[in-house]
């Protein structure tokens, strides 16, 4: 489903930010209105564990 509402985008675009650089953006509705934002709801998952 593409979220199409400008708002309802800031909040999953900021938290990639942060992951990806490690930084607090402010992302305003100009800039979330050029992405487009895909929301995938999972009902479950698995992961391999990474020890180091």
């Amino acid at each position: 489903m593409i979220i199409e509402d400008i708002k309802e985008k800031c909040k999953p675009l900021g938290v990639l930010m942060k992951v990806q650089t490690g930084e607090e953006h402010e992302i305003d509705d100009k800039m979330a209105s050029a992405v487009n934002v895909v929301k995938i709801n999972v009902e479950s998952y698995t992961a391999k564990a990474c020890i180091r």
